[in-house]
């Protein structure tokens, strides 16, 4: 199920278990209210995303990671979303995946739900994942290389 929100200004794709009514994971992007945004589910469980700031693709499937080309040719891996289950200590918890311009953070979240059935979530921990600069990778290899 994806949606776009009013007031808080993001794009929303949950996967829901229909057997425990439970949400597996949700991916969150910011997105303005007033901005076009459509998706389309591939039979292959690919999310294409259409914006006014381009196109995205999410993974929502369990199919290993594979190699993808964008426009000017560069080469990206394509990771499932599912691929992160290991990072959850219970099975109550639960995947946020939250995409904020460049930056990506996984948060790994206490799922529950009170007498009347509203579901609410609890951080646990949060991953902040961010492209590397040169600078950045330039250190890490030289940090390898003093090993």
């Amino acid at each position: 199920m994806s949606y776009k929100s009013v007031h808080i200004n993001s794009y929303n794709i949950l996967m829901v278990n229909l057997h425990s009514k439970m949400i597996e994971y949700r991916y969150e992007s910011s997105h303005l209210w007033e901005a076009n945004i459509r998706s389309i589910l591939l039979q292959n469980l690919d999310c294409i995303i259409f914006s006014q700031d381009g196109m995205f693709i999410v993974n929502l499937g369990t199919k290993p990671k594979r190699v993808i080309k964008d426009k000017s040719g560069l080469t990206w891996m394509l990771h499932p979303l599912l691929s992160c289950t290991d990072l959850l200590l219970e099975d109550s918890n639960h995947l946020l995946f939250s995409n904020q311009k460049d930056n990506m953070v996984v948060s790994i979240q206490e799922q529950y739900q009170d007498e009347y059935g509203e579901t609410y979530f609890d951080d646990i921990y949060k991953l902040k994942i961010s492209e590397m600069s040169l600078r950045e990778l330039m250190l890490c290899q030289s940090i390898f290389c003093c090993r």
